[in-house]
């Protein structure tokens, strides 16, 4: 028996021969323009399993490049803060030095204050800094600021700089650090606390711009971080006690300078080494 093929059968099947066409024509398009030979599991079902494991690790280590990238940047710009404090530092043993002179009035030893002061606040300013919108160093108070401002009980005057005093936050979490993973087995610490690296030294240009602007503060062995206390000398009989104060915080800001700012210099590169070999694996 003869079969008919009729006109309906001819066109159909050559219409399902332009769609098979087309759909072979789209795939070729998409292995051209992703790369991928395989861009579904469908397309490969032997192999989707493997598949599916190597974009797993292609995007863990991805993952891995940017948390990289932002230890990168978050411990080059401690970098720079520390190489900006240490500067301010031997600037302001400088000027105590200079002012341990006692052949200097009062009132000229005054007028180096201001430049303290001014240091101090400088100081104050990097402590504070953020990085990509988070405190520096805040530990892991990432809205708070790592110090705030207080005052001391002379002078009472609070436009007078000697006033001023600058205290470490005890916000939750600001006494803790952040380590971020640089692959499966290796992870590196990239902040330390503010107070750590920042308290000795402000204290210790606040002790010096107060003794050159003629006031003590409490305790006077350094024993801890100002109290908010200290008392004014009175010139001319205590000329000499003023000197040794000014000696003092000199010394407070070279051990300042030297126990935390250039130790906490030489961590973070020793840090930023092992994240820049992390980041060439």
């Amino acid at each position: 028996m003869v079969t008919r093929v009729t006109n309906f059968q001819t066109t159909s099947a050559f219409i399902n021969q332009i769609f098979e066409l087309r759909g072979s024509l789209d795939k070729a398009r998409d292995e051209v323009g992703t790369g991928f030979k395989i861009t579904n599991p469908s397309d490969d079902p032997a192999n989707a399993a493997v598949i599916a494991q190597f974009q797993s690790t292609i995007q863990r280590l991805t993952r891995q490049k940017e948390r990289i990238a932002s230890a990168t940047g978050f411990l080059e710009t401690q970098e720079g803060l520390l190489n900006s404090a240490e500067s301010l530092m031997l600037r302001a043993r400088e000027i105590g030095t200079q002012a341990a002179n006692e052949t200097m009035s009062p009132e000229l030893r005054a007028t180096l204050a201001t430049e303290v002061f001014q240091l101090r606040d400088t100081m104050v300013a990097l402590a504070n800094n953020k990085y990509q919108g988070a405190y520096v160093y805040g530990g892991l108070a990432d809205n708070t600021a790592p110090f705030g401002e207080s005052t001391y009980v002379e002078p009472v005057d609070p436009n007078d700089p000697a006033s001023e005093r600058w205290i470490a936050s005890n916000a939750d979490g600001a006494d803790q650090t952040r380590t971020v993973a640089l692959s499966d087995f290796d992870s590196v610490r990239v902040n330390t606390v503010g107070s750590t690296v920042f308290s000795n030294a402000i204290s210790s240009l606040e002790r010096l711009g107060r003794a050159l602007s003629g006031y003590r503060t409490t305790p006077e062995d350094l024993s801890t971080l100002p109290t908010g206390a200290g008392t004014t000398f009175n010139f001319p009989a205590e000329y000499t006690e003023q000197t040794q104060a000014i000696l003092a915080a000199t010394d407070a800001v070279e051990n300042a300078r030297d126990n935390d700012i250039v130790r906490e210099r030489t961590s973070v590169g020793s840090r930023l080494s092992r994240v820049s070999t992390a980041g060439k694996l």
